[in-house]
C-alpha cells in the first residue's frame, strides 16, 4: 500500500548502512509535507505495525526510534528481521519462527 510516506520507506530501504538518522525536515523534504505533530512526539507514531509505513519498514528489516528531543527518527536495521532473510514476508517469518528445530541444526 502505497502512503505518502513511501519516498520515506524507499529511502531507508536503499540504505546500506545499519543506521540512519534523519531530523524531521530531512523527512518532511522526502515526504514533500510537514511532518504531523503527533509524529513529533508521540513515538507509537513510529511502532505501530499497524500504521502502513511502519509496517513496510519493519517488513523490509528497519525500525524506527523517535527522538523528540534533538527532533529526528533515528532508524535502524531489526537484527531478528535481517536474520530471516531480506524480503521475507511476514508469513514467511511467523512460519519460520514456529517451526520446530531439526535435530542437527
Amino acid at each position: 500500500m502505497a502512503t505518502k510516506y513511501q519516498p520515506l520507506v524507499d529511502y531507508i530501504a536503499a540504505q546500506t548502512e545499519d543506521a540512519v538518522t534523519l531530523s524531521f525536515p530531512e523527512i518532511e523534504a522526502l515526504v514533500g509535507a510537514p511532518l504531523p505533530e503527533t509524529m513529533q512526539v508521540d513515538t507509537w507514531q513510529w511502532t505501530n505495525r499497524e500504521v502502513p509505513y511502519v509496517w513496510r519498514l519493519g517488513d523490509l528489516g528497519w525500525r524506527a526510534h523517535l527522538d523528540r528531543r534533538n527532533r529526528r527518527v533515528v532508524f535502524t536495521r531489526d537484527a531478528e528481521r535481517q536474520a530471516f532473510g531480506k524480503g521475507m514476508t511476514h508469513a514467511e517469518a511467523r512460519r519460520y519462527r514456529s517451526e520446530p528445530l531439526s535435530a542437527g541444526g
